[in-house]
């Protein structure tokens, strides 16, 4: 994941297509709040890079993960692309 305070949504697209020789279609985001909202703690740890952040579902059970993670999905999906590639 990627602080939007240190990353675009196309910056943070290109630099994970760059860095990791992955493809991607777009960007989708969720927010601190969104998932604080679940009882999920995030946190921007810059590790492997400065602006990288994580949620962590640490002590949950895989239902539990699974039903947080399938909300936070259709809360960006709602949201919709932050940014999409072209082409």
């Amino acid at each position: 994941m990627y602080n939007d305070e240190k990353f675009t949504p196309e910056e943070s697209h290109s630099h994970f297509t760059s860095e990791n020789g992955k493809s991607s279609f777009g960007v989708v985001g969720v927010s601190g709040i969104e998932c604080e909202n679940q009882q999920l703690k995030w946190a921007e740890d810059n590790d492997p890079f400065d602006g990288h952040s994580h949620i962590d579902f640490n002590g949950l059970t895989k239902g539990e993960i699974e039903k947080k993670a399938k909300f936070l999905k259709s809360v960006a999906m709602k949201r919709g692309w932050l940014y999409k590639r072209s082409g």
